[in-house]
């Protein structure tokens, strides 16, 4: 806000400073300014704030492809749209963690599987549009709700079968011009004992930018998670 004084009847006009439609240009040290922070979280959680020290690229492609080789069924699955793979391509984006795994021991050998510790991410995406994202993939899920993956272990390198199940849960947020969440589960099907991974996902389009919030914690948890996801979409709506 500036004040502007004119003449010599000291006339004064208040002018407020215009908020960029879009926020997609913005460096990541400037976007990280509008995800959650240390304090949102209870003092026991462990937090990490990550991001290429960079300016966003706004002509960067969408998402990177995954490189790695794996099969599908049914085989049209395997187009899988890019905003369920944002993660993988965009590394670098302006993101939160959270996790509550305190026990070194315990993280030690999560660590050492495929089952991931009790965490949350919020990432802010520039992507082009998210709009359209999340029709693209509503639309594809209408086919690949379920579907049938095999691919190499990332560690031991073992093709491992899995099967993936994605519901659709809400279509809209207040604040976002576009939103979407749904709920993943992927299932490992080789024989022995059942390993389900449940990860709840957000999305939400709103100035530009995609914020996205991810989760595998539960009850309590998810809810303070859920509280804190829509106080980002809040703040990245009022900047």
């Amino acid at each position: 806000m500036a004040l502007v004084v004119l003449g010599v009847c000291a006339a004064a006009i208040v002018v407020f400073p215009v908020r960029p439609v879009s926020l997609r240009s913005l460096p990541n040290w400037e976007l990280a300014k509008l995800l959650p922070g240390v304090h949102d979280f209870p003092p026991s959680w462990n937090y990490s704030l990550r991001g290429a020290v960079q300016r966003v690229d706004p002509d960067r492609p969408d998402a990177a492809p995954l490189n790695r080789p794996a099969t599908y069924r049914p085989s049209d699955c395997a187009n899988i749209p890019a905003i369920a793979t944002l993660f993988n391509g965009y590394g670098y984006s302006a993101m939160v963690h959270v996790d509550k795994q305190s026990d070194q021991i315990a993280r030690a050998v999560l660590q050492s599987s495929d089952e991931p510790d009790p965490n949350a991410r919020f990432v802010i995406y520039p992507v082009a549009d998210g709009a359209a994202m999340i029709t693209k993939y509503v639309d594809w899920l209408h086919g690949c709700g379920t579907y049938h993956v095999t691919a190499a272990d990332p560690e031991g390198g073992e093709p491992v079968p899995r099967v993936v199940v994605t519901t659709i849960g809400a279509r809209s947020a207040g604040g976002a011009d576009a939103a979407l969440e749904v709920t993943r589960s992927a299932t490992v099907t080789v024989p022995g004992p059942l390993r389900t991974m449940v990860y709840h996902v957000s999305y939400y389009w709103v100035r530009g930018v995609l914020l996205e919030c991810a989760t595998n914690l539960t009850g309590a948890d998810t809810d303070l998670v859920n509280r804190v996801a829509a106080q980002t979409l809040q703040r990245i709506r009022t900047r």
